[in-house]
């Protein structure tokens, strides 16, 4: 198949569901690929600023912005699901251990064309 076809007849929006692991297992979500402007704006959020005035990347803060733009159930934009929180990161902070953060984001990465670890990708 020619590279202009594939790319006609692709749906780059596809969802996908993922069974959870550890103290989670048996429960599944369905997440989708992130957009460039959704990736770009994950990690300009995730920048922090050294003492020294030198920019890294917060991996926590990078993997609970990916979750946030590439969970589709649950949706932890809807109110529903926030309940008494106001901000979806608070909440899958609140309620997500640091290894499934980074396990989720992982998978949405990968789902999203990337196939390192998200915290090597971030690194670039």
């Amino acid at each position: 198949m020619e590279l202009l076809d594939l790319l006609k007849s692709r749906d780059i929006r596809a969802t996908k569901e993922i069974e959870l692991k550890g103290e989670l297992a048996g429960c599944k979500i369905t997440i989708r690929p992130v957009t460039t402007e959704e990736w770009q704006s994950a990690r300009a959020r995730s920048i922090k600023i050294s003492k020294t005035g030198e920019p890294s990347v917060d991996q926590v803060a990078m993997g609970i912005s990916l979750m946030v733009d590439g969970c589709v159930v649950p949706n932890f934009r809807s109110t529903e699901v926030l309940g008494t929180f106001t901000v979806p990161e608070e909440f899958v902070k609140y309620n997500f251990k640091p290894g499934e953060i980074e396990r989720i984001a992982n998978e949405i990465m990968q789902y999203s064309g990337y196939s390192e670890d998200v915290n090597q990708t971030v690194k670039k």
